[in-house]
């Protein structure tokens, strides 16, 4: 008899570590998708925004002739090439050292189209310089020539994340 009650103990303990064994490994399994979620997460930040260093800027006239000017959606969605010429007038709402480092990037409020409803929110653009940026002030309106370098995550004066087309600034002028 007791060698059978060691029979049923071994057999007890071979059913229990296959459950610590089954535990351990959905464990690990938990802990690695957890990595991949943070390091997505964490990879994904600039979303998408590269700056343009190769060659230098398009001349002033050729932006008069070809640049166009900024369809908010399209720009959102990344529906424009890099690079793209663009015209753009708005006010500067503040000035950011974030979301491309090593950059002074000014967040610009894109005038409202009229008869759009009150609560209509603000469509805005990060304006960013590949070298020393422009001397702005809140509240100034600027007019800009620039090019398409997708799109840039912030975080919003209230803690939320906020996603907005950027333009790399070629040209930059005060509006009276």
């Amino acid at each position: 008899m007791a060698t059978q009650n060691s029979q049923d103990n071994s057999q007890g303990q071979a059913a229990n570590s296959l459950s610590t064994k089954q535990t351990i490994g959905a464990g690990v399994g938990i802990l690695v998708l957890l990595g991949l979620l943070v390091f997505g997460t964490t990879s994904n930040e600039p979303a998408g925004a590269e700056l343009i260093t190769d060659g230098s800027k398009p001349d002033q006239s050729v932006y008069q002739e070809e640049a166009s000017n900024l369809n908010y959606e399209d720009a959102l969605l990344k529906n424009y090439d890099q690079g793209t010429l663009l015209e753009l007038n708005g006010k500067v709402n503040r000035t950011l050292e974030e979301p491309l480092k090593g950059q002074a990037n000014v967040l610009l409020e894109l005038p409202q189209e009229s008869g759009g409803a009150e609560n209509m929110e603000t469509q805005q653009v990060m304006l960013v310089y590949l070298e020393n940026p422009a001397q702005v002030e809140e509240n100034q309106n600027v007019h800009l020539f620039g090019r398409y370098i997708g799109t840039v995550k912030f975080e919003t004066s209230v803690g939320g994340e906020q996603e907005v087309p950027a333009i790399q600034v070629d040209y930059l002028s005060e509006q009276l």
